[in-house]
């Protein structure tokens, strides 16, 4: 790989952990497996693998919440890794899964320290009459080092095991296909469990059923309708709250001025220091609305898409999620800047009774079942090469499922999750 390739890739990581340069998107996009994966990809000279290996990394981190503390690693690290260990192990998607799941840990080293170095460099410049250099200029610096720095890492980690790799090829891609099957298995049980409906048990197999008798293509479509109409019903109602700018007379560009400054760089913003209460609501709330229910709904279209290698309709509808980010962030900032909290609560109010709120279990449920069967189309050839093993894996995934109850945190399985593949590599035979 070229320098100017390894740099290339390094952006694509700083800007998808970075919360400044992108206009809020980033962390919707870029930090996203799909495109992350699209992006590295592409750079690496291999789309397809790119957007496959982001898509099947995606599926295991479609629960992720910057905001909770349940995280299984870095999203954006994870995707990018699996494309490289793709490209030069030449193994596929699900076995980089298994390499890349592992190294996308350290990338919580960033997101552990971090905070406490913008910390410690605000108090150190606390006296500095400029808070450019404390506050944006050597944050961002330090943080696109420890980017390099983790990806350097795993880069070495990786071209330092493919002499033992290509020295025990059949071994070793049989162990991480089990254990990318594992880890994928653990995630599908995972989100079915986590919208505790058990009438969503239906609308699987309903889903399922229908798969044999209509191209996916067409439930998919029909899923895209109902969301437009979603989107529709969701608008006019909040356009009927017309906007009155009650606690402040500053012009449009104004807010617009203070709307770019927050969105790139919200600790810097001097407009915003007398409403740092209502921002901090808004960015809570921007959080919940888009993170929990807008990125499913859009990661699950992009994923589905990205398994069909569908590179136009990928990219489409990952504009589309950037131009419905920037409406709502902004939109929500506009109200809450200038209306006040109770405009925003308001505001707020009329997004939770949407019918994208109402039916997003339904629209998840149907979209995550073709997801699954569409993976299990694409990748049909191996694991009908290992039923045996997919069996055991499948079995064993079951009963850790319900053993652990998800009460023990991701990292303190990460044994299992390759000490039990193991064991059935070595006791169970291929078929």
């Amino acid at each position: 790989m070229s320098v100017f390739k390894f740099l290339l890739v390094n952006l694509i990581y700083f800007v998808g952990i970075s919360t400044a340069w992108s206009f809020g998107i980033g962390y919707y996009t870029f930090f996203r497996p799909v495109v992350a994966g699209m992006l590295t990809g592409l750079v690496l000279g291999d789309i397809v693998l790119g957007i496959t290996a982001g898509a099947v990394v995606n599926i295991i981190y479609l629960d992720f919440v910057s905001f909770e503390d349940k995280h299984k690693g870095d999203p954006c690290l994870t995707a990018i890794i699996s494309v490289v260990a793709a490209v030069i192990l030449k193994i596929n998607s699900i076995e980089a899964l298994a390499i890349a799941f592992l190294l996308g840990f350290t990338g919580n080293l960033i997101w552990k320290y971090r905070l406490n170095i913008n910390i410690f460099l605000s108090n150190k410049f606390k006296n500095n009459k400029s808070t450019l250099l404390s506050e944006l200029i050597l944050p961002q610096i330090l943080l696109f080092i420890m980017s390099v720095a983790v990806i350097s890492l795993c880069f070495l980690i990786i071209y330092l095991s493919q002499g033992y790799f290509d020295n025990h090829y059949e071994f070793l891609r049989n162990l991480l296909f089990l254990s990318g099957m594992f880890i994928l298995f653990n995630s599908i049980f995972s989100n079915v469990l986590s919208k505790g409906n058990f009438d969503l048990v239906f609308v699987y197999i309903l889903t399922f059923l229908m798969l044999f008798f209509v191209r996916s293509i067409i439930i998919v479509s029909a899923v895209i309708i109902f969301l437009i109409y979603c989107f529709y019903d969701t608008y006019r109602d909040l356009s009927k709250n017309k906007f009155v700018n009650k606690t402040s007379i500053m012009s449009k560009d104004t807010v617009s001025r203070a709307w770019v400054l927050w969105i790139n760089f919200s600790y810097f913003s001097k407009e915003l220091e007398d409403e740092k209460d209502i921002n901090s609501f808004n960015i809570i709330k921007d959080n919940i609305f888009m993170q929990v229910i807008l990125s499913q709904i859009f990661a699950l279209l992009c994923i589905y898409f990205a398994l069909s290698e569908n590179l136009i309709l990928l990219i489409s509808f990952s504009l589309l999620f950037v131009a419905v980010i920037i409406y709502v962030s902004y939109s929500n900032f506009r109200v809450g800047f200038c209306n006040g909290k109770e405009a925003l609560i308001q505001r707020i109010i009329e997004i939770n009774k949407s019918k994208l709120k109402k039916y997003f279990n339904l629209i998840f449920s149907i979209l995550f079942m073709i997801v699954i069967v569409n993976l299990r189309l694409k990748y049909s050839i191996r694991l009908e090469d290992n039923v045996s093993g997919i069996i055991s894996i499948l079995i064993a995934s079951i009963l850790f499922k319900a053993l652990s109850n998800g009460k023990i945190k991701e990292y303190y399985l990460m044994p299992i999750i390759y000490l039990i593949p193991l064991l059935i590599s070595l006791v169970v035979p291929s078929v």
